[in-house]
């Protein structure tokens, strides 16, 4: 169960990293045009904790109709007594109790990773 925690830690912070890459010019121009560390930090964060979330939201609800949906046809396919039910609790709620706080931290650190030094990506628009 820790796997899942630590699977959506690693994939999450590599998505931001990926997508703060592809930003390293934005990062410049906003660097030059006089961003100071804090106030790139608060809108790169903006940025990609809007994906973050919706994608967070997205994938609960699908993972959760899904759930539902499979236990749904495990019970119209059922010829005896025993029904399948979804309980949401015990570990499996604290494993998503603790992907829903994991994933958003795995996205705060790459952004302050690449928002520390901004100076650095100013060589980037001498081309």
């Amino acid at each position: 169960m820790a796997f899942a925690v630590v699977l959506a830690v690693a994939g999450t912070s590599l998505v931001v990293l990926m997508s703060l890459h592809e930003k390293e010019s934005e990062i410049a121009l906003l660097t030059v045009r006089g961003f100071t560390r804090r106030q790139l930090f608060r809108t790169l964060l903006g940025e990609i904790m809007t994906m973050v979330l919706f994608s967070l939201v997205l994938g609960l609800f699908v993972g959760v109709v899904g759930l539902f949906g499979n236990a749904s046809l495990l019970n119209s396919q059922a010829t005896g007594l025993i029904r399948s039910r979804v309980v949401m609790g015990g570990m499996s709620g604290l494993v998503m109790l603790g992907i829903v706080a994991a994933v958003p931290l795995a996205a705060i650190v790459p952004v302050w990773w690449v928002s520390r030094e901004p100076e650095t990506k100013v060589d980037l628009l001498r081309v």
